[in-house]
Order: C-alpha cells, then sequence, then structure tokens
C-alpha cells in the first residue's frame, strides 16, 4: 500500500479485531509470520476489486475512453521504429519465405518468442482478413499498450488491422500464452482487462480511426494452436473473403 498511515490504521484494525475474539498480544506476536502476508493479500485484493469499480464506472459514464479522436489530430504516427538486431537473429519466416503482412519489415525472431508465438505469427501471416500485424516487444518505447485497473501496462504479443470492407475494419489485440499459466492471477486480470476493452470499444459507436468508423474489435488471450481455427472465424465472420 502506497500510503503508510493507511497500512498502518489497517494493521492497528486487525490487531484489536484479533484481540476481540480473545486472541492474546503473545498469539498474535507468535502468529505475525502468518498474519502480515495474509493481511498483505487481503489489502491486495480489496485495492484492486474497488479499483476495478472505479475502472468500469468511468468507462462507463465516458471518463474513459477506448479510441482516437480525429478531429483534430492529437496523436502522432511513428515515421520510424528501431529495434535491436545481434548479429546471429533471424528473420520469421515461413516455408523459408519472409512474412507478408508485418507492419514492420523486415521481420526478426526474437529470442524470447516461444513456438506458440511464432506459430500464431505464421497463422496471422496467412490470414487474408488482415491488412497488417505487428508484433509488440514489451515495453519498448513507442509500444502499443493496453492499460486496465492496475498500475502496470498490458503490453499485448500482437495486433493487427483487418481489411476495410463496406466502412468497417477490426482493431485485433492478442496475447499468447501458454496453457501452463492458464488460471493464475496475472492471466486471469489481462483476461478480465481485455474482455472489459472489448465490451467498451464494440459499444462506442462514434468512435473514429483515420476518420473512418471502427465497429468491431477482438481482443483475447490465445492458450494453443488449437484455438486458432475459431479465432480464423471470427476474422472472417461471413464477412471477409479468405479468397481476396
Amino acid at each position: 500500500m502506497s500510503n503508510p498511515w493507511q497500512a498502518a490504521r489497517i494493521a492497528e484494525e486487525l490487531i484489536e479485531d484479533l484481540k476481540t475474539n480473545c486472541e492474546t498480544d503473545e498469539n498474535i506476536y507468535d502468529r505475525r509470520s502468518y498474519l502480515i502476508p495474509t493481511l498483505q493479500e487481503h489489502v491486495t485484493g480489496e485495492v484492486e476489486n474497488q479499483s476495478e469499480q472505479i475502472f468500469r464506472k468511468k468507462l462507463e459514464n465516458g471518463e474513459i475512453r477506448f479510441g482516437l479522436e480525429v478531429g483534430k489530430p492529437n496523436y502522432k504516427l511513428r515515421q520510424n521504429y528501431k529495434i535491436e538486431v545481434h548479429a546471429n537473429q533471424n528473420l520469421l519466416t515461413k516455408y523459408g519465405k519472409p512474412v507478408q503482412f508485418s507492419l514492420f519489415e523486415p521481420m526478426y525472431e526474437y529470442s524470447s518468442d516461444n513456438e506458440l508465438e511464432k506459430n500464431f505469427a505464421h497463422f496471422l501471416d496467412g490470414e487474408k482478413a488482415l491488412q497488417w500485424w505487428h508484433r509488440v516487444v514489451a515495453r519498448q518505447q513507442g509500444e502499443y499498450y493496453v492499460q486496465g485497473w492496475n498500475k502496470q501496462r498490458i503490453y499485448p504479443d500482437f495486433v493487427a488491422m483487418a481489411k476495410e470492407v463496406e466502412g468497417m475494419t477490426r482493431v485485433l489485440i492478442f496475447e499468447t500464452k501458454g496453457q501452463q499459466l492458464e488460471g493464475n492471477r496475472d492471466t486471469k486480470y489481462k483476461q478480465k482487462v481485455l474482455k472489459t476493452l472489448e465490451a467498451a470499444f464494440n459499444a462506442t459507436s462514434d468512435m473514429k480511426i483515420r476518420e473512418v468508423p471502427t465497429q468491431t474489435g477482438i481482443f483475447r488471450l490465445v492458450f494453443s494452436k488449437q484455438e486458432f481455427p475459431e479465432i480464423s472465424a471470427q476474422l472472417n465472420d461471413g464477412r471477409y473473403s479468405t479468397e481476396s
């Protein structure tokens, strides 16, 4: 907790509650190694719950808005993109050929990339519904991220844009997670944030990017290759031809 006075107050209230339940000072002292982390976990959870409620309320009443407003330019497009490339770093390829739809080229493999991330990049590159996709390098200056109710930013592994059809496009955000991470605290938080922001994005009828209405978004976590066909069906959804 960032406010030490509030932390002290909460700790004092816990001690008073324990004494009310007939706990002695000696018993409380003996159990300190258990009580301290338990109290910390409780406070962390309560702060997160209240932060989420405030975030959702501000999202509903428009204090937090998801999108670019282009009446007057309030953003600056990047003219170049700097990445650190090592001498032995390989280009990201499929069947020996460079990927085609990466937003920046050439596209290199990163040492941190796992097989799921590489496979997903190849999957995106083969989707005819996409204009472009981009592999996000976490915490690199100028990178794309989304923000939830916790302090830390969420840098998704991939962002993408679908082709425009009848004045509509899709903004896509994907975070790949190994199945071994499914269900842990960080994963659950990211799932909730992406689901919340996706709903807010899709509910905003007047959102515009480059003065073209963007009515739908897909923001999701991906745990395995078995999900790729489902994602492909979402991307096409009867509107995007896989032949064009």
